[in-house]
């Protein structure tokens, strides 16, 4: 998962077609969920966003932290707020809100044991996963390095809305080398899978994962098919054998 706004093509597709029920972050923000590695419980919902001094908060900070907000009250989950600096070399300190909206400013070795008071566990281990070499953010590269191996951290990468404003789906977006008739979603994400699908039951919301086919020579990434895999961990087939369709029909599915 991750927040690819520059480069996901399915991003790009949506910028240069916008379609009202389609939302996602973009630029320095993202929408994180932090769950148990045991029970794939999850404990809060994080809006993250980079910002710069004396920037005012971006549209699609307003419109992450309406869908966050909602997905709080539907499934009783803990939301806070994480404000950090990109106009800095490195970060000492975040500013955190809860849902009153009231933000204090924090410094990083007291941001694991506010994280810690929502029932994460957490240590001082490294995590298994290296940084992603795409990822640009100070934040981020603190999380993967700071609150240890006993807890997933995964984002939401794209949410379907109702005319109502709604939210009726997450998506995971996925892409690689493989056809899409080869690719299957792999074993290493299906903790990050199982988080994020205990979200989506506890909001009564349904849970995809997209994945488009990228390109070598040459180099494309290509949003114009996907294969689009159901997932619902309550059922006897936990993640469906995937339905192949045009973006444009995916889009008005």
């Amino acid at each position: 998962m991750g927040n690819y706004y520059h480069t996901n093509a399915i991003y790009r597709y949506l910028d240069e077609n916008p379609h009202p029920l389609f939302k996602f972050p973009k630029g320095n923000i993202w929408a994180l969920i932090y769950g148990d590695k045991d029970t794939f419980h999850p404990k809060v919902l994080i809006l993250a966003a980079g910002v710069k001094a004396d920037e005012p908060l971006s549209n699609s900070y307003y419109e992450m932290y309406a869908l966050l907000n909602q997905i709080s009250h539907r499934s009783g989950v803990p939301f806070v707020t994480i404000l950090f600096r990109t106009d800095v070399t490195q970060i000492t300190e975040v500013a955190m809100a809860k849902r009153d909206g009231n933000f204090a400013n924090i410094p990083l070795p007291e941001l694991a044991k506010k994280l810690q008071s929502f029932h994460l566990e957490m240590n001082r281990n490294p995590t298994k996963k290296a940084i992603n070499s795409e990822s640009s953010s100070a934040y981020m590269n603190w999380q993967r390095g700071n609150l240890g191996n006993r807890m997933i951290a995964v984002d939401i990468d794209m949410f379907k809305i109702s005319r109502q404003d709604v939210i009726e789906r997450f998506y995971e977006l996925k892409r690689s080398y493989f056809t899409l008739n080869q690719w299957r979603p792999f074993l290493a994400d299906y903790n990050n899978f199982r988080v994020v699908s205990k979200l989506a039951q506890m909001s009564d919301i349904q849970f995809d994962i997209v994945y488009n086919r990228k390109t070598k020579n040459p180099c494309f990434d290509d949003p114009s098919q996907v294969r689009v895999f159901h997932v619902h961990y309550d059922q006897d087939i936990v993640i469906s054998d995937g339905r192949c369709m045009t973006i444009h029909d995916f889009m008005n599915d």
